[in-house]
């Protein structure tokens, strides 16, 4: 891995980003564009680091990540991957970034100032890429996304690929996982979730409505009986998913009418971190479950699960994006995100739809 030659290698990075040379119109955004890469390169060099943009994003990937290997899945790699490039960046530049003596990532001295460094250089580039393709008015770029493995699966894939055919220049990564609680919020452009996140530093998006209902299986009701108020759950088997860290065998439920709220403590008869195994639980009739009408609005519709209590009902747990401030949105973020409103406009999971 080679330092940034000067004029040479920017004038190579923004042929790169263009892809085919720019009209005489826009030779100045070229100039400008070189001009500042370069002074972006003369910093790097004056910190005597022959660190590639590469290296900076998998530095500040690590730093947001609980392990290697939420690392590696973020950046697409295996972990060995991610420890190999590691290593090389320490020999080449000669210090020790990460600290490996700690069970959670920690980055030394070194490492928190070259990432510091790093991520405002990167800022800079992403921000010049965006200028320069607003220019020309093209969509292009890197788009990171992240969503909730279910609702992920079932909505959000199918809008990475239209959006793919509609913005060929934008590569996307999307990260499914059940652990948005957790999430290294930096890496991502936009994290999409079924409610709000507690202690989210970003703004969020309202993207589509999305109820959260108590139910249960028409055998199950059989057996033992219709529960008539979320008291009488106390008194049946109930079925509990563990996220977001919260007290999942503490229920609450809202009086529509006179909108009092109510905590109910159920004794779990099993449990699952699957929202799938969980449903799947619900209709074979083991218990009552609580879950989002997106997920079993269809076990609804064909009777396979049968919707509890007239008056009361669980909090809503609309779908929302988080995403940076207004500023600081690229194009790409702007678009994908007008995509998932307009897919899920209306909500799939409503009647009628």
């Amino acid at each position: 891995m080679r330092r940034w030659s000067g004029a040479d290698d920017t004038e190579l990075l923004i042929d790169q980003v263009f892809r085919f040379p720019l009209h005489a119109n826009h030779q100045n955004f070229k100039a400008k564009a070189s001009k500042t890469l370069f002074t972006l390169a003369q910093s790097s060099v004056r910190l005597n680091l022959m660190l590639s943009l590469d290296d900076l994003r998998l530095l500040a990937t690590v730093e947001a990540s609980d392990s290697l290997a939420a690392a590696s899945r973020v950046l697409n790699v295996t972990p060995p991957a991610v420890t190999q490039r590691l290593q090389q960046i320490e020999a080449r530049i000669g210090l020790k970034l990460l600290d490996r003596s700690h069970r959670r990532l920690q980055l030394t001295a070194e490492g928190q100032l070259t990432n510091s460094r790093g991520r405002r250089i990167l800022a800079e580039v992403d921000e010049l890429v965006e200028k320069l393709t607003s220019e020309r008015s093209l969509v292009a770029g890197h788009l990171r996304v992240f969503a909730s493995l279910g609702f992920g699966r079932r909505y959000v894939a199918a809008t990475v690929e239209s959006f793919h055919r509609l913005y060929p220049d934008v590569t996307v990564a999307l990260e499914l996982s059940d652990r948005g609680d957790r999430l290294p919020q930096s890496v991502h452009d936009i994290v999409i979730h079924i409610g709000e996140l507690r202690d989210s530093a970003r703004k969020f998006r309202h993207i589509a409505p999305n109820r959260r209902l108590a139910c249960a299986a028409p055998c199950y009701l059989q057996r033992y009986g219709v529960p008539t108020h979320p008291d009488h759950l106390r008194d049946h088997h109930c079925i509990v998913l563990w996220e977001n860290d919260e007290d999942v065998s503490l229920w609450r439920f809202n009086h529509v009418p006179s909108r009092r709220r109510l905590k109910i403590r159920v004794e779990p008869r099993l449990s699952s971190n699957d929202g799938e195994v969980v449903r799947r639980w619900g209709v074979s009739g083991e218990g009552v479950i609580v879950r989002s009408e997106w997920d079993v609005r269809d076990d609804i519709r064909t009777g396979r699960l049968t919707v509890l209590f007239e008056d009361w009902e669980a909090p809503s747990g609309d779908v929302v994006a988080y995403v940076r401030p207004q500023a600081e949105r690229p194009a790409r973020v702007r678009r994908f995100l007008q995509c998932l409103i307009d897919d899920l406009t209306p909500p799939p999971w409503r009647d009628g739809n």
